[in-house]
């Protein structure tokens, strides 16, 4: 990846709480080694909105053109084959690709991101609400 705004990668992972799950969907950009959080959404549900709202975040703070001939890669999951996330795609100028049926491997960038998350942040805490969770989570993503 030799430039920034080129291929984004997104993916989905749960945080428990004694509420119940806590979801949270990342925008990573695979620029160097930075592999820079673009944009995230933290949820309650885990439905197409939750990686909407994340790729829309991760346009409004890096501006990619349409002509910039971004890919974003996810996983199969539901919500990345939904229609409406899809259509997001199209209207932002933004190639899809998918991993591989059965690979995890395909989007190891998106699991090294969250094995930290949640051994350097996370780990041995007992979160009695979202709210004390979501607190915890975004002051790690800034």
């Amino acid at each position: 990846m030799g430039e920034p705004d080129r291929v984004w990668a997104g993916d989905i992972t749960y945080i428990a709480t004694d509420e119940g799950w806590l979801f949270l969907a990342v925008v990573i950009d695979l620029f160097s080694f930075s592999r820079q959080v673009v944009g995230w959404s933290l949820r309650e549900d885990m439905t197409r909105d939750i990686v909407i709202d994340a790729l829309r975040m991760a346009r409004f703070k890096r501006h990619p053109s349409k002509q910039a001939g971004l890919i974003f890669h996810s996983d199969r999951g539901s919500q990345y084959a939904s229609k409406d996330f899809r259509d997001v795609l199209i209207e932002y100028g933004i190639t899809s690709s998918m991993s591989r049926r059965g690979n995890c491997w395909d989007n190891a960038c998106s699991e090294t991101l969250f094995g930290s998350l949640k051994v350097e942040r996370l780990h041995g805490q007992r979160f009695e609400t979202r709210r004390y969770a979501k607190d915890e989570t975004i002051a790690w993503l800034l």
